[in-house]
């Protein structure tokens, strides 16, 4: 209802008021004097929006005595309303549709009063007729027994009693409509009697709900009243820790007006060493500026040696070509000789065959001799094969000993060159540096 959710915006309102007031004074150390101020004034209208929040709360309260006697709490929720609603969901529509059931009862019970006074009055007419009609036909009958009437009487009579019998079903059809007219608005008064029973039903209903809400808004009221109280105490704890943080921002501020102390003399020591640092920069530039210009003549130096390493390189290059085709020459000529002495190898073993097969056919001492010199001749010719062998691998030596001196001298100015051009990298990062020093000294 009303009351409970602006209670619940009071509680949460004075909640986030609690939270801004404590994060106002968490930073109450890096604030000066007219920052201090400026929260002591939110404080003291902190202090005046509790005050006011109390009392609405108390209005609020005094509302809830009026609120609560314009409608009647005697009644009990049933077994079929399904229980109190939840708190919070009774409204002044809810309250607005009870009070109209009320008057809805109300106009039917009227109703269903007219309708019997109308059926009371029928009834009276109803016996009132029959009183009549007997008493019309006592009278005809004893004025029979009694005298003899003549016939001007006798038919008198007999249209007196025609006329009455028109008249008593004149008066039974109109009995029979009011009886049917009387079923009828019985009918109806009973069904408006369920209506208005039904309506009864939902209203106490709607008074069992509403009491319950009206309990629960007295709890909650009770809650927000020891939740303000409970406020008031965090505000005056507050209160005390801003006179705390108000001294120690007093301290603070004399040890500010000693650090500005400091500051100041910081600044003016930072001056000297400003101009002596520029005077050294000076000479430091001056300095770099000579050791650059060195340095670029030793980078001139390094570039010429580097293109005669390159130039040596190249002609070390020709030169191994030259020693490859020489290779290849003398792997050509040691092929040619490797052919004639396995030719000349085979004719031997087939003289020697020849010789071996001669002997052993012929003892003779003349076979024998000459089968002595023509082992002589063998002997001196795989001598002289022996010494051009000899002579062959003395010239793969010398060919051999030429390639490793040529593979020597190539890897020697390749590391040479390779040298050269890390010197020429490091001295390039070098003097990268001194240029990126020379930057930083000048910014």
């Amino acid at each position: 209802m009303m009351i409970d959710d602006s209670v619940r915006l009071l509680v949460s309102s004075l909640k986030r008021e609690n939270d801004t007031l404590k994060t106002a004074l968490s930073g109450l150390k890096a604030i000066d004097d007219e920052e201090l101020a400026r929260l002591w004034s939110r404080i003291s209208e902190l202090e005046r929006q509790r005050c006011k929040d109390q009392e609405e709360l108390r209005e609020l309260k005094c509302r809830e005595p009026s609120t609560r006697s314009a409608q009647p709490v005697s009644a009990k929720p049933t077994k079929d309303s399904g229980g109190p609603p939840p708190p919070g969901r009774t409204d002044n529509a809810e309250l607005t549709a009870g009070t109209a059931a009320a008057a809805e009862v109300g106009r039917w019970k009227g109703e269903a009063e007219k309708l019997r006074d109308l059926v009371e009055k029928l009834k009276q007419d109803l016996r009132s007729l029959m009183k009549a009609r007997t008493s019309g036909s006592k009278q005809s009958g004893t004025s029979i027994e009694r005298t003899h009437p003549s016939k001007a009487e006798l038919e008198e009579q007999r249209r007196a009693a025609r006329a009455a019998r028109a008249s008593n079903a004149h008066l039974e059809a109109q009995v029979q409509e009011l009886q049917k007219q009387l079923k009828a608005r019985q009918r109806s008064v009973a069904q408006q009697g369920a209506a208005a029973e039904q309506l009864q039903r939902q209203l106490e209903e709607e008074q069992g709900r509403h009491k319950q809400a009206m309990e629960v808004m007295e709890h909650a009221n009770r809650e927000a009243e020891e939740r303000v109280r409970q406020l008031g105490k965090e505000v005056e704890l507050l209160k005390q820790e801003g006179v705390a943080w108000q001294a120690c921002g007093t301290r603070l501020r004399d040890e500010l007006s000693a650090m500005e102390a400091q500051r100041d003399a910081a600044q003016q020591e930072a001056e000297q060493q400003r101009k002596n640092f520029q005077v050294q920069l000076e000479q430091t530039q001056a300095e770099w500026q000579k050791k650059g210009e060195a340095v670029c003549r030793e980078l001139e130096d390094t570039k010429q040696q580097l293109e005669q390493a390159q130039h040596q390189l190249q002609a070390a290059r020709v030169a191994l070509d030259q020693m490859r085709d020489m290779r290849n020459h003398l792997m050509s000529s040691v092929d040619a000789a490797h052919a004639e002495k396995n030719a000349q190898v085979s004719e031997l073993q087939a003289k020697l065959s020849q010789a071996e097969a001669d002997l052993a056919d012929a003892r003779s001492p003349q076979r024998i001799k000459e089968a002595a010199k023509h082992m002589a001749k063998a002997v001196v010719t795989a001598e002289r094969q022996r010494g051009a062998e000899a002579k062959r691998e003395a010239i793969e030596n010398e060919r051999r000993q030429q390639e490793r001196r040529l593979e020597d001298e190539r890897r020697a100015g390749e590391r040479m060159l390779y040298k050269a051009e890390a010197a020429h990298d490091a001295e390039r990062k070098r003097m990268r540096e001194q240029q990126q020093e020379l930057r930083k000294l000048l910014e």
